[in-house]
């Protein structure tokens, strides 16, 4: 769970810290590590009677779902104040994992649809595979062309769904459907090669102005770290990776990212990293931990995000050693 400290003059802090943003009318983004799309326009809730309703057409007004959307045909968009209860527009949403949660987005969130959309670049005309999971069911249109139709009730897992598709060089359009019983509701995407490997050169293109403010309250999202207890020569050790991703294009400046370990209030270790980079390049750091004198317990490993001089978020996970 991400706890974020806002300040009330971080924006300014985030300006003073060197940060800068092409303030265009679109944001390019970029796909994860893995290739899953994390920036989406989403649009619902829709009543769907226990999957009655699932085939009814509700983008007509906009020239059905078939149709493939122009970016300068939707308007304004900003990113979404959720939850949303109302299906008359579409909401820009950037989720912080993979797993697109829709349950977080709409209301009414059960026996309801709701539509995903995305717009992105393709270096070249190409084969490749397009990897859907969900909760419940979907259907996926491409570039006009419907290529999945899963009439399930089901829990997410990744890639559930393998689809050969054709992408075009340059614009592409991806629109998703995604229905909803009770509980989970969810979904992700990402596009591979034939082989399996994330195609990361292509861009995302949201018709939405980026906002410093925005950036103060998703920029750990684009930070991991992750501690694995395995053993070495017979004992415990820890092996701890810190990954920065710039998920978005256009960033510049400069962060400074702190790692350190707690048990309970006591901090056990302060510095596990402590580093400074740029928002417009990956980081990649790993570190062996081999605590000679730690006693069995639940650690809490704590990520800090600082920008100029100011702690713009952190975030806690759990380590059993």
């Amino acid at each position: 769970m991400k706890n974020t400290t806002r300040f009330a003059a971080v924006i300014l802090a985030v300006l003073s810290a060197g940060v800068t943003f092409a303030f265009a009318q679109t944001t390019t983004f970029v796909p994860d590590e893995r290739g899953f799309f994390r920036a989406w326009l989403v649009r619902g809730p829709y009543a769907c009677e226990k999957g009655k309703t699932r085939t009814v057409d509700f983008l007509r007004e906009l020239g059905g779902e078939a149709r493939v959307l122009k970016l300068d045909q939707l308007g304004p968009v900003r990113f979404g104040r959720f939850p949303v209860s109302s299906p008359d527009s579409f909401h820009a949403h950037f989720s912080p994992t993979a797993r697109v949660q829709l349950v977080d987005c709409f209301r009414p969130n059960e026996w309801v649809l709701a539509y995903a959309a995305a717009w992105f670049d393709s270096p070249e005309e190409r084969h490749a595979l397009l990897k859907v999971g969900s909760d419940d069911g979907v259907q996926v249109w491409l570039n006009g062309q419907k290529v999945l139709n899963q009439p399930v009730y089901r829990s997410w897992q990744r890639d559930d769904d393998v689809v050969p598709v054709a992408l075009r060089k340059g614009r592409n359009f991806l629109l998703l459907k995604v229905d909803q019983g009770t509980g989970g509701w969810e979904f992700s995407v990402r596009f591979t090669d034939r082989a399996g490997r994330p195609l990361r050169d292509l861009r995302e293109i949201l018709p939405v102005r980026l906002e410093p403010s925005w950036l103060e309250e998703h920029l750990l999202d684009f930070v991991s770290v992750s501690a694995t207890v395995f053993l070495e020569g017979g004992r415990r050790a820890i092996r701890m990776r810190l990954r920065y991703l710039p998920l978005v294009e256009g960033l510049q400046g400069r962060a400074r990212v702190g790692v350190s370990i707690l048990l309970g209030d006591r901090t056990v270790l302060p510095a596990v990293f402590d580093e400074r980079f740029r928002l417009d390049q990956r980081l990649v750091r790993q570190k062996i931990l081999r605590p000679a004198d730690w006693k069995p317990g639940v650690y809490t490993v704590v990520t800090h995000l600082v920008l100029g001089e100011n702690e713009i978020g952190q975030h806690r996970s759990i380590l059993i050693w």
